[in-house]
């Protein structure tokens, strides 16, 4: 079943009333105390916090007015209550990264600055080659209001990044030709993206107060609209995002924190949205594909000394070193209420994990299958990876793609071991992850750089970076020119993207919808591990993910009953 769209009666609905901001005395940013990516000509025009705007509904319909005005210019719209990704496979999503767009033609007599007029792609209309693009708005020729809000001035949008590259490379160079692929496709009224970079020491053990201070630097010194993706903390960057949407800025980011709810996100409105799924989407997900395709059947992968007849579940939660842990009960009243136990639920201490008592425990359960919600996933692949191996314990490993469990080189042999990464499956609710030359992030950096062909590690870097980029771009031009956290939430929700062929092929993408949620993604992929299979991403590195109908997306109530081929050949990568 294709991931055409959400359903919205198994969808979380969001607050619309958006908490007020408060208004308070600009900073002056230090330009010495960080590293802009953009060399930034001039003086910058830096700005105080405009006093906040009015709620949605006073604002709101003067802003889709604008943009119903820049996409009538072209192309029509998705007409409204039209089904999100219900259009056909569009042709010109070729996934050729040379097929970039055209100038297009005027009225005789219209003036039109050439530079701002942009080519839509597909029926309906998007804006970039990406089938994840959001609707087309081909110019705009006006002003567009100046400084309104912070970060936000006639000329430049400021969005803070954190960099991670003492973890994972994050080029400058690289990210600044993403910068410019979102800046010269996208309609940002006359103003243009600029990166705010800072050092992160994410993937550290999680301090709730370095994470705040990280929140008051983006918002007093470097004086951002909005924030990229932190990188993951064990589940608890959410303190860096609710510090930043307490002092009125943006995140766009794509990872599941563990408090990542659907009702988390609408007490922040308008301020985080993630183009992933929210931690209970991802939770009824997984609910739904151990009910309905797992339940009373005999475990696919592991070792046992008596073939079990049919799968015991058990679940592991783990409580990171701030002490927070995800809400359990929201999965496991699913599986008790369809009979799929969990045998045994057990919580562990990140602190001082007892990975080897854990692991006894699920043994002498008789527990077949052991998932985890690690927010580290070391947690998983060595410590219980190991303690397990080393008591002769061999189940099957249970993955709904949490902290990243769902990744090419989540198990690979360099830092799992191949007798237990062998039997991990599951859901991923990442895309597939195709070639490099088939991924928007590559055709992005190939129109500004057409020799860039580099591969390795730098693949996943790249690709998360493109999708915050993406998230962003489409929140500010769907917002229109009078540019706040409230206009890029109402455009985002009102928004309609095309989702062209979305959950199967070429690409097999999830369909975005913001409609009622915060959170972009409501389908999942099935799939078994191979380490010693290439992957995408790293062809002379082992490891993938190995996707079952090529990587078909199954949304709630759409995960098939019969048996599935997991963990049988061939590996569809």
């Amino acid at each position: 079943m294709r991931d055409t769209a959400s359903d919205p009666a198994s969808d979380p609905v969001a607050d619309p009333a958006a908490p007020a901001s408060p208004s308070r005395t600009p900073g002056i940013v230090n330009l010495a105390a960080v590293t802009v990516i953009v060399a930034i000509v001039g003086a910058v025009a830096l700005t105080s916090r405009q006093t906040p705007p009015p709620t949605i509904a006073e604002f709101a319909p003067q802003a889709i007015e604008q943009i119903e005005e820049a996409l009538t210019q072209d192309a029509p719209a998705a007409q409204e209550g039209s089904t999100p990704g219900s259009t056909a496979p569009d042709p010109e999503a070729t996934g050729d990264p040379g097929a970039g767009p055209s100038d297009q033609a005027t009225e005789p007599g219209e003036v039109i600055e050439r530079a701002r007029v942009r080519s839509c792609v597909g029926d309906p209309p998007r804006q970039t080659e990406d089938p994840q693009s959001p609707p087309c708005v081909p110019f705009f020729d006006g002003d567009n209001g100046g400084a309104t809000w912070q970060g936000v001035t006639a000329d430049e949008i400021r969005i803070a990044w954190p960099n991670l590259n003492f973890f994972l490379p994050e080029d400058p160079v690289l990210m600044q030709l993403l910068v410019d692929h979102f800046n010269r496709r996208y309609e940002f009224y006359g103003r243009k993206i600029v990166l705010a970079e800072y050092p992160s020491t994410a993937f550290a053990e999680p301090n709730p107060s370095a994470m705040t201070a990280d929140a008051v630097l983006v918002d007093e010194e470097l004086q951002a609209f909005a924030t990229i993706g932190y990188g993951v903390r064990d589940g608890a960057e959410y303190h860096y995002y609710d510090e930043l949407a307490r002092r009125g800025v943006v995140s766009a980011f794509a990872g599941l924190s563990a408090l990542g709810t659907e009702q988390r996100f609408a007490s922040t409105h308008p301020y985080q949205w993630s183009n992933g799924a929210s931690l209970d989407t991802m939770f009824n997900l997984g609910a739904d594909f151990i009910c309905t395709t797992l339940q009373g059947t005999p475990p696919q992968a592991g070792t046992f000394a008596i073939p079990p007849a049919t799968r015991s579940f058990g679940v592991i939660a783990v409580r990171s070193a701030d002490g927070t842990i995800p809400p359990m009960a929201l999965l496991t009243d699913q599986l008790a209420a369809c009979g799929a136990g969990p045998t045994l639920s057990l919580e562990d201490d990140a602190s001082n994990l007892q990975a080897t008592n854990v692991m006894l425990q699920m043994q002498d359960a008789g527990v077949t299958t052991v998932l985890c919600m690690c927010g580290n996933l070391n947690h998983l692949r060595t410590n219980y990876f190991e303690a397990a191996t080393n008591q002769g314990y061999f189940p099957e490993w249970l993955v709904l793609g949490y902290a990243n469990q769902d990744l090419d080189n989540s198990f690979t042999a360099g830092n799992a071991n191949p007798l237990q990464a062998r039997n991990v499956f599951g859901i991923t609710l990442h895309d597939r992850l195709l070639p490099r030359q088939q991924m928007p992030w590559y055709w992005a950096l190939r129109e500004g750089d057409p020799a860039f062909d580099r591969v390795g590690s730098i693949y996943y870097s790249l690709l998360g970076r493109y999708s915050h980029l993406l998230q962003v771009a489409s929140g500010i031009q769907l917002a229109g020119p009078n540019l706040t956290p409230d206009t890029f939430a109402a455009g985002l929700q009102r928004a309609t993207f095309p989702n062209p062929g979305a959950g199967g092929p070429p690409q097999y993408q999830a369909a975005f919808d913001y409609h009622t949620r915060h959170a972009a993604r409501a389908s999942a992929a099935m799939f078994w591990y191979a380490p010693e299979q290439a992957g995408a991403p790293d062809p002379s590195t082992p490891g993938t993910l190995c996707h079952l109908g090529g990587g078909t997306r199954y949304r709630v109530g759409q995960f098939p009953s019969e048996p599935q081929p997991f963990f049988q050949e061939p590996c569809i990568r």
